[in-house]
């Protein structure tokens, strides 16, 4: 497990642990995810319910097949990323992580 990801929010506030779910929820990789994902999954339907007609004109393969599964692959590696590799809380949430200031 990456260093980040158990990391402890039970010292935050309930809003500070919203947003930092929200921001981990809407992280770029995970938009990624699943768009390739989304592509993927149609491109897979259609290869799977393509015709002869549309296998002749790629010289007799499912192009589509063969382009929605890698695709799945790589939405598959987006969201272990983001998942196995979160963003720090101190990122997310300001002043968190630093040291207190000394009142002397």
């Amino acid at each position: 497990m990456s260093q980040h990801a158990s990391e402890d929010l039970s010292g935050l506030s309930e809003t500070d642990r919203r947003a930092v779910r929200f921001a981990r929820r809407f992280d770029l990789r995970n938009i990624i995810g699943l768009v390739f994902a989304v592509y993927g999954v149609v491109l897979l339907v259609l290869g799977a319910l393509n015709g002869e007609q549309d296998r002749e004109q790629a010289a007799g393969i499912s192009i589509n097949l063969w382009t929605g599964a890698p695709m799945l692959v790589v939405a598959v590696a987006f969201f272990l990323w983001a998942w196995r590799s979160p963003r720090p809380v101190s990122e997310l949430v300001p002043g968190h992580g630093e040291p207190s200031p000394r009142v002397e």
